[in-house]
């Protein structure tokens, strides 16, 4: 007997304008990202502290926020709804502090304070829908972050706020930011900032095939020093103030490839 393969399929190119079409365009939105339909949640009021290693924790609707004190935690159908304030000054309203943690499907609200959705270190994050954060993600030193399949929406940027989709500090590295969705619908700071000061670069970085939109420049790379390994391929922008891009060129990115004007699909090169 002969055996024959089906043939190989390529799907065509998603449409121009996919920031008002994010779901005919195949990016995440608010259908599938965050807290899956159907799931029964208990109202836990107050802060949680995750203390238990490999713990499991699901099905919650948090009034507060959540610290992570353990290795290999999963965070999993959660909702957080969790003011700066409510946290001790502690902006970060799901903070690990720990190492292998993972977050999925799950929803962050920051009610429109100051501070910073998921951080900061050491974390496996998809398909959550973070929103009405000044800052979406801080990734710190040392890094080790990915976010794949998640959603980073109407951030806050009153009373002296500089948003950002997702910031990163000083020598943080190894960091995937794979097919999401990152909107910072202000005309400061970004959607994406890399460290952009002196010091340790951002190194080992892939940014995929995600949308990013908003902000001044919605892309910031680094500005002083040379990052090392930062691939930058297969995304859309859109709804820039000033530009798509800052210092994303030679010497601070080392591939660029596949970018693309959301507006009209055509390619853009770094800058």
């Amino acid at each position: 007997m002969t055996s024959t393969s089906s043939p190989t399929t390529t799907s065509p190119p998603p449409s121009n304008n996919c920031l008002a079409n994010l779901a005919a365009c195949g990016y995440p939105n608010s259908s599938n990202t965050g807290v899956t339909p159907g799931t029964t949640l208990a109202v836990i009021q107050g802060n949680v502290t995750l203390t238990t290693s490999g713990q499991l924790y699901e099905g919650k609707d948090v009034r507060g926020c959540i610290t992570v004190a353990a290795p290999n935690v999963t965070i999993r159908n959660v909702k957080v709804t969790c003011a700066s304030g409510d946290h001790g000054g502690d902006y970060v309203r799901i903070r690990n502090q720990s190492t292998g943690l993972t977050v999925t499907n799950v929803e962050v609200n920051c009610l429109d304070d100051f501070g910073v959705g998921i951080g900061s270190a050491n974390m496996l994050v998809t398909r959550v829908n973070v929103h009405h954060c000044e800052n979406g993600f801080d990734v710190s030193s040392p890094g080790n972050v990915t976010v794949r399949d998640s959603y980073v929406h109407d951030l806050w940027a009153e009373n002296g706020a500089h948003a950002d989709g997702m910031q990163w500090g000083q020598g943080a590295s190894n960091i995937t930011v794979d097919h999401n969705t990152i909107y910072n619908d202000n005309t400061q700071t970004a959607a994406i900032i890399m460290w952009d000061e002196s010091g340790s670069q951002n190194n080992n970085v892939l940014i995929n095939n995600n949308l990013l939109a908003g902000g001044g420049y919605t892309l910031y790379c680094a500005r002083f020093g040379t990052s090392t390994n930062v691939v930058i391929t297969n995304n859309r922008f859109a709804a820039w103030f000033y530009d798509y891009a800052n210092s994303c060129t030679s010497g601070h990115v080392t591939t660029w490839s596949g970018n693309r004007d959301d507006a009209n699909g055509a390619l853009i090169a770094g800058q």
